[in-house]
């Protein structure tokens, strides 16, 4: 979400490494190896390693034991910068020898200027399991030699592993490697257009058309925006005298002469919503009180709603004969490369 201010730490698919780093820890004293039957409880250290000295939210946490994912119910939510939270991870009993895996996912948000962007992250807990205490075992040897012939001698043998049957516990804590689960994200509606199968990146092109020469934006991607496209009536230049300041697109209704509609323009705030990226989906931010329709559904001011291709945004409710924007979009493979934004009524240059 600050792509554009930190252009040169966030990559267009990633967050920023500075602002949002969460590293997960077993801690000190867990058990990692033990016993067939037994159930084990894994004690892990969440902590917000954010240089940047910005929370994250824990939005889900799945323990994946045995291919099936279970949800874990969380006592809190919020992670402060250099701050950790605890929590324990129990497994079902461990039916086999060798080596077990606990898997465990998590999907965190970072919060910024009221959007929130959400990742999701996987890593793998691994265990040796012996199997059932060794028990001793009679063993008979024949001898032959200085002691005798065909003398009888009695010993008594461990199975091997036997001494691996104690549980062993960690001296410190051990960091475990998180890694992007991007499937996932797609799959669960979290980052992407799970029914389109597509993901718009904080690099994607904007092109817009039907606008005046003096409304519409050059064409090119949201650095030059700051990041989002402001919208609104105010001029895409700054006015000294109201000190209003400027939109990225502006927009004001205009009769068939080419003249602006006073009546009709005044029902659009003068910062009336943003076009931003947010979690690999295009989004309108609603920034106004006089009401804004996506798809005939009201936006309230402040929500966050995906904008889809062939979606149509109403500035003024109920009146798309006044002032309509359509968005297409423009894809190789499942990525989209572009985002047209057409304005009709078409206005000329």
């Amino acid at each position: 979400m600050a792509f554009a201010e930190c252009g040169s730490l966030v990559a267009p698919t990633d967050p920023c490494p500075v602002c949002f780093a969460p590293q997960l820890m077993i801690d000190a004293g867990a058990v990692v190896h033990s016993k067939k039957g037994e159930r084990i409880a894994v004690p892990l250290v969440l902590l917000n390693g954010s240089a940047g000295g910005r929370p994250f939210w824990v939005k889900r946490l799945m323990k994946r034991d045995g291919g099936v994912d279970h949800p874990l119910a969380l006592t809190w939510e919020r992670v402060e910068a250099g701050r950790e939270r605890h929590f324990t991870l129990d497994t079902a009993p461990l039916a086999e020898g060798g080596t077990h895996t606990l898997g465990i996912l998590l999907v965190i948000g970072s919060r910024y200027k009221g959007l929130e962007e959400e990742y999701a992250y996987a890593t793998d807990i691994l265990m040796r399991v012996s199997g059932q205490d060794a028990q001793q075992v009679q063993q008979t040897t024949i001898f032959t030699g200085p002691v005798g012939d065909n003398t009888l001698v009695n010993s008594k043998m461990q199975t091997a592993g036997s001494s691996d049957t104690a549980p062993v516990g960690l001296q410190n804590r051990m960091l475990l490697t998180f890694r992007r689960e991007d499937r996932y994200e797609l799959d669960h509606d979290i980052r992407g257009y799970r029914q389109e199968r597509l993901r718009v990146f904080r690099d994607v092109e904007f092109t817009f058309s039907g606008f005046p020469a003096d409304d519409g934006p050059p064409d090119g991607n949201l650095k030059l925006c700051g990041g989002r496209v402001a919208c609104g009536r105010n001029s895409r230049n700054p006015d000294p005298n109201t000190n209003a300041p400027a939109n990225d697109l502006s927009l004001r209704v205009y009769d068939r002469k080419g003249a602006i509609d006073e009546p009709a323009t005044l029902a659009i705030s003068r910062h009336h919503f943003d076009l931003v990226v947010v979690n690999d989906r295009l989004c309108i931010h609603a920034r106004t009180s006089h009401g804004l329709e996506l798809n005939r559904e009201m936006i309230a001011s402040g929500a966050v709603a995906p904008v889809t291709p062939k979606d149509r945004i109403v500035p003024i409710p109920g009146r798309p004969d006044k002032l309509t924007l359509q968005v297409s979009f423009s894809s190789s493979s499942d990525v989209v490369e572009r985002i047209d934004v057409r304005r009709t009524p078409t206005v000329a240059p």
